[in-house]
């Protein structure tokens, strides 16, 4: 499993983990059913029916495209700093305009309880499409200014 340490804290021995609850490890399966672009593997064979049946329910949150391409008009121009707006491909068309993808993530329908925040962890936020940004990131070079946004505050 890959996580952000600075963000996330997990209960390792070793670098290992001792799952014991049931729902801890739907979760964790959870996130294989709604990525999962082909095979979903298992061990015993009589645990078939049960995937299965989780594969059912997960099956609601998979999205139906990995990405996707937006399209985004020239909204300003100070001659230094452009800033584009986001509309359909028909508006763009003709105009000044850029292209780009997206990467989509799954809702899952819960979280294994023992990956837990870390106390005072924080991403950086300027309201824009750059998202969430380590502090490294958040500096004056951009044209908004980015926000402390304790995530231990956020409801995911």
């Amino acid at each position: 499993m890959a996580y952000d340490g600075d963000v996330y804290s997990l209960p390792l021995a070793n670098g290992w983990i001792d799952v014991k609850s049931d729902n801890d490890v739907r979760m964790l399966n959870e996130q294989q059913l709604l990525t999962a672009t082909a095979n979903v593997y298992f061990r015993e064979a009589s645990e078939a029916t049960s995937v299965s049946r989780e594969y059912g329910e997960a099956t609601a949150r998979r999205l139906p495209s990995k990405h996707r391409i937006n399209h985004a008009v020239l909204d300003w121009d100070d001659g230094v700093t452009k800033r584009f707006r986001v509309t359909t491909a028909d508006e763009a068309r003709g105009q000044d305009a850029l292209i780009h993808s997206e990467k989509m993530y799954p809702r899952p329908s819960g979280w294994p309880n023992f990956i837990r925040i870390r106390a005072g962890a924080a991403a950086y936020s300027n309201g824009t499409g750059v998202g969430y940004v380590r502090r490294a990131h958040a500096d004056s070079t951009w044209s908004k200014p980015f926000r402390k946004i304790r995530l231990d505050a956020i409801k995911f």
